[in-house]
């Protein structure tokens, strides 16, 4: 008799709990569900470079075209209009230049690039009352005849990417340039 009397006291209680959790329950009309909620205020500008540019410049694919061609040493003078490019390095932005080899399997290289005593490299240059750009240099010093297999052919291409100091803050590109531009164009999110 008692078991049944505490059993029955167990279920008059779990009754009105659960009696008295419907009576003061929420329904969904009752309040706001955050769907009609206030906007906030809008954030701060992002910082542009410290010449206006804060987004990723590249060029697309272009062909090897020697500026000097000798069999040891050549080099190819690359315009780059969007910036000067001077300024640019100066104000910690980066620039990378990758080379396409298309062949069985085509594949992209950061510079410089060596293969089989073949050194491909590339430096800025402001030349006094000429050139400034990017200087693509080429040394063969086997003489293998490296600088005609690749001049004006489409199977070699090359493409620079300049990445702003304000891009390169915060990441860690500094310590790891892509080593191909497929990666770099996940990475950046650049058109391949």
């Amino acid at each position: 008799m008692r078991t049944t009397l505490l059993n029955l006291s167990k279920l008059v209680l779990f009754l009105l709990l659960g009696l008295g959790t419907t009576f003061i329950s929420c329904s969904g009309e009752d309040g706001k569900d955050g769907i009609n909620g206030n906007i906030g205020p809008q954030g701060p500008a992002g910082q542009d470079g410290k010449d206006g540019i804060s987004n990723i410049m590249t060029s697309d694919w272009f062909i090897i075209n020697w500026t000097t061609a000798e069999p040891t040493y050549s080099t190819m003078q690359v315009e780059v209009p969007e910036v000067d490019i001077e300024t640019f390095i100066a104000d910690g932005g980066v620039v990378l230049i990758y080379l396409k080899i298309i062949d069985d399997y085509p594949t992209s290289y950061i510079l410089p690039f060596e293969f089989n005593n073949v050194n491909l490299y590339y430096g800025i240059t402001n030349i006094p009352d000429g050139f400034k750009g990017i200087l693509i240099t080429l040394r063969d010093t086997d003489n293998n005849g490296a600088y005609l297999e690749v001049q004006n052919n489409p199977d070699y291409m090359l493409r620079y990417v300049l990445i702003p100091v304000n891009m390169i803050q915060g990441s860690d590109l500094v310590n790891k340039m892509p080593e191909s531009f497929d990666v770099a164009a996940v990475l950046l999110g650049l058109d391949n």
